[in-house]
This record gives C-alpha cells, sequence and structure tokens, in this order.
C-alpha cells in the first residue's frame, strides 16, 4: 500500500542526437534544469555536425553504449 504523501518516480531514459553545437547547448540546458536521465550525444560536443546519412551507424553506436550502461 501506498503513502499519501508518495509518488512512484517515473524515469524515462531518451536519446538526444545533437547535429549541431546550439543543439547541444539546449539539449544540456533542459537536461541540467529539468533534472532529467537523458544521453546526449554529439561529436565533439556539438562542434562538428552530425549528416542525415550517417544517422544508421550513429544508431548502431548508439545500441551498444545503451548495451554497456545496463549492464
Amino acid at each position: 500500500m501506498k503513502n499519501k504523501g508518495s509518488r512512484d518516480l517515473n524515469y524515462n531514459k531518451a536519446f538526444i542526437i545533437c547535429h549541431g553545437k546550439s543543439e547541444y547547448h539546449i539539449a544540456r540546458y533542459i537536461k541540467s534544469n529539468l533534472r532529467l536521465p537523458i544521453f546526449i550525444f554529439a561529436n565533439q560536443n556539438g562542434a562538428t555536425s552530425i549528416q542525415i546519412t550517417s544517422l544508421k551507424s550513429i544508431f548502431k553506436l548508439l545500441n551498444l553504449v545503451y548495451l554497456k550502461l545496463l549492464i
């Protein structure tokens, strides 16, 4: 049974793929201010852009990283 004042915490993990520096700064701001458990992926902290055509290889890389985080 739950206490009247207690709440269940529901944490959703999310990935953000930043294509540039401005997106990286926005994602970092959201993560820190809202205290969300998000994983931000950016090449050199957003200094270099990620092309749309290379997203398939990035998804494979993120899948491996995510599996390592779970272990």
